[in-house]
């Protein structure tokens, strides 16, 4: 769905087609609210983005619409994420130091990540991201899945109920609404999980460096 089916299919469903009393522009700003809450909630929106390192440079700057990493790799090889007071231990308590050599350990403050030790090298730096949706306008496309599209209706749907004053119909929207941010966290568990059993992960099987296991 492009943003103005999902408009016009919200319109449908109220009764509204043509109703100048639900701007396209308000519609399109509820379909970013609803694919923020989507975001947050399920963790739906993922991507990659890879950068190249540079020569002593220790800091690198997160993409804008990232809000959690799930995984780091430096030419191609796992990058562990580790604290501040771990970070500490590594440095001997000087975070100033500019120990040179290939990334093992990553570190997050604010919008960007910083490298332990400091690449010595220009290789590749992969980022695997969770990521908040952009602004919606009418050119735009859909930042969640196609899977997810037509379920934003129920949060349109909401929103025009408030503003109609319509509150028993806004009631029963957003409990709809509310069930499918529910059913999308479940499916995306289950996508993320695949074929693999649920089980808890033994952290004495589990990878371990020089300062524990991982």
């Amino acid at each position: 769905m492009t943003p103005s089916d999902l408009t016009e299919y919200a319109r449908q469903r109220y009764n509204a087609v043509n109703d100048t009393f639900f701007s396209d522009a308000e519609l399109y700003t509820a379909i970013f609210h609803a694919q923020m809450e989507l975001a947050r909630e399920s963790r739906c929106i993922r991507r990659r983005y890879s950068t190249t390192t540079v020569v002593n440079q220790q800091e690198y700057q997160k993409p804008t619409t990232c809000f959690s990493l799930k995984r780091v790799t430096y030419n191609g090889r796992k990058v562990f994420k580790i604290n501040d007071r771990e970070d500490d231990a590594l440095t001997l308590n000087n975070q100033t130091t500019t120990a040179t050599g290939t990334p093992q350990y990553y570190w997050e403050w604010d919008t960007a990540i910083e490298l332990r030790p400091v690449p010595d090298d220009t290789q590749t730096l992969m980022l695997y991201t969770y990521d908040i949706p952009q602004t919606v306008s009418a050119a735009s496309a859909l930042d969640v899945p196609e899977r997810y599209h037509a379920d934003m209706a129920d949060f349109l749907n909401w929103q025009m109920c408030v503003k109609d004053k319509n509150f028993d119909a806004a009631s029963q929207y957003q409990e709809m609404w509310a069930k499918r941010v529910l059913d999308a966290k479940r499916h995306e568990k289950l996508l993320l999980r695949g074929d693999a059993f649920t089980h808890v992960l033994d952290e004495e099987t589990l990878p371990v460096t020089i300062i524990g296991a991982f």
